[in-house]
């Protein structure tokens, strides 16, 4: 597929993302407290820095080698040596989250899971699988906000913490 393409589709999903994040945040202002509408605030934060900081290998090198490995017809590419790398970051979430709020402490294993799915897109984005990406990101949403709506009536942020986590 043309990366520009990709590029584009990748956009609309992340358009979808933002519009449903906004009504989302709408949605719990109006009925929760803001100390829990800024703990889910700072759970994105870390989710953000998390994929952008902590990563052992740049998603970048993973896509250019997945992909070279591909075009040279390479059947023993690096996917499970880079999935492995999503469990070897849990150290350094320990290390991060020491410092962090205790509702931090139970979204280690989410974060572990988002890191993971993460490398996962890497791994399909080399082999040109943009279709599939978008479409699990947009059902992933969908659950991951939607499920979390039930946390909210509950105010409860390790519910909201489990539903991220399996839909990670």
């Amino acid at each position: 597929m043309n990366p520009l393409t990709a590029s584009l589709k990748f956009l609309a999903t992340s358009t979808f993302n933002i519009i449903i994040i906004f009504v989302f945040f709408l949605f719990a202002t109006r009925l929760v407290s803001p100390e829990f509408v800024g703990e889910i605030a700072i759970l994105q934060l870390v989710e953000v820095l998390s994929k952008s900081f902590l990563g052992i290998i740049s998603q970048p090198v993973i896509v250019r080698d997945i992909a070279r490995d591909l075009a040279l017809g390479k059947r023993d590419s690096l996917s499970s040596v880079v999935l492995s790398f999503s469990v070897l970051e849990s150290p350094l979430f320990l290390l991060f989250v020491f410092f962090m709020p205790e509702n931090l402490w139970i979204s280690i294993p989410y974060f572990v899971v988002f890191t993971f799915s993460t490398y996962q897109m890497a791994i399909l984005s080399g082999l040109g699988k943009f279709d599939q990406i978008n479409i699990g990101n947009v059902l992933i949403l969908i659950f991951r906000w939607g499920l979390s709506l039930i946390s909210i009536f509950l105010d409860n942020v390790a519910l909201l913490v489990f539903f991220w986590t399996l839909g990670a």
